[in-house]
């Protein structure tokens, strides 16, 4: 059993490597999109998102249903009974790959919104809650083979958490902020000046029920925006006036 168990580790991480990968690389271009508010790109990512990961997670579960045999004997071939025995685990255990990469990027995709206790909250149900709990229960009614489908029962489980999790982050996301104040970065140069004017008019046309207020000393951001609040100092106090 420990053999078994070893062994199904590290196949189970090199098939999970591909969905942690696409996880982290997808992570900035999620939480730049959520910082921007581009509500609607950051959901068609999202749903792009799920049809690669259910994709993947398919070609896994088929690769490795045809690969058990020969990945079971490069480690346990010296031995029929137990080469048997791993062969039925892992093909049962495989199963869960159809709905694991959603449950890891789920996690990764709240830990981009900057909801690291949601991440944290579907990491913890999925690695420890829920396999404990199904472990205990399931070999009870289907013997040995309810420990191999603990892990399956236990994806699925963090699989309803994950998708109702999101589905209500999906629906929040959908109310828009009415205005956004801005303060410029400091030392910027030419370039980052219009870099940054750049990144306040698209985001201005893609909201355009927003209203965007930027704190500018530069004139070429004065000159850009051609509607101005204007403060200015004096011995009085200070004075504010619109252009």
């Amino acid at each position: 059993q420990r053999q078994m168990c070893i062994r199904d580790r590290y196949i189970d991480m090199i098939f999970f490597a591909s969905f942690i990968g696409y996880s982290v690389g997808t992570a900035p271009v999620i939480g730049y999109h959520y910082g921007a508010q581009n509500h609607a790109e950051l959901k068609n990512l999202f749903r792009r998102s799920l049809v690669l990961v259910v994709i993947s997670g398919v070609a896994m579960t088929v690769l490795a249903e045809l690969l058990a045999q020969p990945l079971t004997h490069v480690f346990v071939g010296y031995d029929a009974g137990l080469y048997a025995l791993t062969v039925r685990g892992f093909m049962l255990y495989s199963i869960s790959f159809l709905v694991s990469g959603v449950n890891i990027f789920g996690s990764a995709f709240f830990t981009a919104l900057n909801n690291g206790l949601v991440s944290a909250a579907i990491s913890f149900l999925r690695t420890l809650v829920f396999q404990v709990a199904v472990v205990l229960l399931l070999p009870l009614l289907l013997g040995i083979d309810g420990i191999w489908l603990a892990i399956v029962a236990a994806e699925l489980l963090a699989l309803a958490v994950t998708l109702g999790l999101a589905d209500v982050k999906a629906r929040r996301a959908g109310v828009q902020l009415g205005m956004l104040f801005i303060d410029e970065p400091p030392f910027l140069d030419a370039d980052g000046t219009e870099a940054y004017a750049d990144a306040l008019a698209n985001m201005a046309a893609r909201n355009p029920g927003m209203r965007i207020l930027a704190i500018s000393h530069d004139p070429t951001m004065k000159a850009r925006f051609p509607q101005n609040i204007i403060v200015q100092g004096g011995e009085n106090g200070s004075s504010v006036s619109m252009e």
